[in-house]
């Protein structure tokens, strides 16, 4: 019974996987467009080319930074990703900010009878349940849409968190508890399904988008923003578009699902920085000879495999 209920689950997760994607594919050269507090965004489905477009255009001048920077902990899955040149796109379910990505952000309320209908009637929901529920209690059939649409939406999407800042104390403290290291990336270069680097929006008050403004361009504002005490992470985000990949601690329902790392032969690693105690927590003595020169000394319990292989990288 319980291999059984297992396999309901996954058929449903699978089949509102591929509703999203029919839902997003079904307008050749659709084109949206929202604005909200000045900021622009714009996206859209190229259904000729089966190419996305993506565009973030905030109310000031500003110039992508030449490099970004990635933060990583001394964890291996970092240090696998510097030394196979990887990526990781991550799921929101990856974010120390539960607000982050959230399915609040986007407003339902102005959405079409027909949505809900194209959405849910694949999902086995009864055509006359549905026509009830949004004229007499919509908010139910809300809240249950909203929950599918996201774990199908970020089945599909991933994102690659990124900062300008190369000194920020903070997000070396958050990040890699000063023990770790930095990446800087240039995205001059990149795949064809990475879109950005965007800023990120920090609001003091999160303001939801009506999805009546198009399913693309709704995913574009939700996946960047941000609440405003974060601002000073400098954040910019890449937006990953690739179908059926893992959503964490949902794995065993899901059908051969695709890891979330990404070769980045396209993408330029421009410098590595240590963190502060790098040396030190891997149990390694080191000796300054002057500022810009020093000397370390591996003990035989230094964890010498993890400093071989970012050194050696």
């Amino acid at each position: 019974m319980k291999k059984c209920r297992e396999r309901g689950i996954r058929d449903l997760i699978c089949g509102v996987v591929i509703v999203v994607i029919l839902l997003f594919r079904q307008h050749p050269m659709r084109k949206e467009h929202a604005i909200i507090n000045s900021w622009q965004y714009k996206a859209g489905y190229d259904i000729d080319n089966s190419s996305f477009n993506f565009e973030i255009d905030p109310p000031f001048q500003i110039s992508i930074p030449k490099g970004l920077y990635m933060h990583c902990s001394l964890e291996d899955y970092h240090i696998d990703t510097l030394y196979n040149r990887e990526l990781f796109a991550r799921h929101p379910y990856h974010f120390n900010d539960p607000f982050d990505c959230s399915d609040l952000i986007i407003d339902y309320s102005n959405v079409s009878l027909e949505f809900f209908r194209q959405f849910l009637i694949p999902l086995n929901y009864p055509k006359d349940r549905i026509d009830q529920l949004y004229h007499s209690n919509k908010i139910l059939l809300i809240q249950e849409t909203r929950s599918y649409y996201w774990h199908g939406l970020y089945q599909n999407v991933g994102l690659i968190s990124l900062s300008s800042e190369r000194h920020n104390l903070l997000m070396w403290g958050y990040y890699t508890g000063h023990l770790g290291f930095s990446i800087k990336l240039n995205f001059k270069n990149k795949p064809s399904n990475f879109f950005g680097p965007f800023p990120v929006y920090y609001q003091n008050e999160i303001i939801p988008i009506d999805f009546s403004k198009g399913s693309y361009v709704s995913l574009l504002y939700q996946s960047n923003i941000k609440n405003a005490l974060w601002n000073h992470e400098n954040e910019w985000r890449i937006l990953v578009v690739s179908n059926n990949m893992t959503v964490p601690g949902h794995e065993y329902m899901q059908k051969k699902p695709k890891n979330r790392l990404f070769k980045m032969d396209e993408i330029q690693i421009e410098e590595i920085i240590l963190g502060y105690s790098f040396f030190t927590f891997l149990g390694a003595q080191t000796k300054e000879i002057d500022k810009n020169e020093f000397i370390v000394k591996f003990s035989k319990n230094c964890h010498t495999k993890k400093v071989i292989r970012i050194l050696n990288w």
